[in-house]
């Protein structure tokens, strides 16, 4: 019986830490577990380690963008700057046609 009641704390714990993971929110734990701090601490730092992993992620992928939104921001610049030699090209290609 005691490795079932461990495994319900284990799953209890884990599933408050995944809750507050969905979720958003703060970990918070059962009254129940307050007898079994080593669990809590466990699933706290794995908590602590999994929020600073998002984070860092969303700081990637921020960065990301910021990169991409400066090289789209160039390209239009230089399409905008190349459009009248493309056309003022395209006119002479037409010319030579005839």
């Amino acid at each position: 019986m005691g490795e079932s009641a461990a495994k319900y704390r284990a799953s209890l714990a884990s599933s408050a830490r995944l809750t507050a993971e969905v979720s958003d929110l703060p970990l918070a734990f059962p009254a129940e577990l307050n007898g079994w701090p080593d669990l809590i601490a466990a699933e706290t730092r794995l908590y602590k380690s999994r929020r600073a992993q998002l984070a860092d992620t969303e700081a990637e992928l921020r960065d990301a963008l910021a990169s991409v939104n400066k090289e789209l921001t160039i390209t239009q610049r230089l399409e905008k700057a190349a459009r009248p030699v493309m056309l003022k090209c395209y006119a002479c290609n037409d010319k030579k046609a005839i």
